[in-house]
């Protein structure tokens, strides 16, 4: 899996860096965001959904709307909401992974 990532990885970084190969440092941050946030043919899902169950949010957008109702729920409730998108997001993972899986079985 982690040869898979870098194999994505690679690319991006090869189109990116300067020349000098010094600035490889200076654009890991943003390479990683725009991998964690592109939806991956594999799971329909950003591998950022997956892990925090909601879509990032840039700076821009973290000054300019105003706080969700989800900021003022009752803790007991967010978690039963997160636990219920947990659980249909990973089945629908699961259902997408077992069809990748079993297409390939029949190459």
């Amino acid at each position: 899996m982690i040869e898979r990532v870098n194999g994505t990885l690679h690319p991006i970084f090869a189109k990116l860096v300067a020349t000098n190969h010094r600035n490889c440092c200076e654009l890991t941050a943003a390479v990683t965001y725009a991998y964690n946030t592109a939806i991956h043919s594999s799971t329909t899902f950003t591998p950022f959904y997956l892990m925090f169950m909601r879509h990032p949010k840039t700076p821009i957008e973290l000054l300019v709307e105003k706080p969700s109702a989800a900021a003022h729920e009752d803790q007991i409730d967010y978690v039963q909401q997160i636990a219920e998108q947990l659980r249909s997001a990973f089945t629908i993972v699961r259902s997408q992974l077992g069809h990748i899986s079993a297409s390939k079985e029949k190459i």
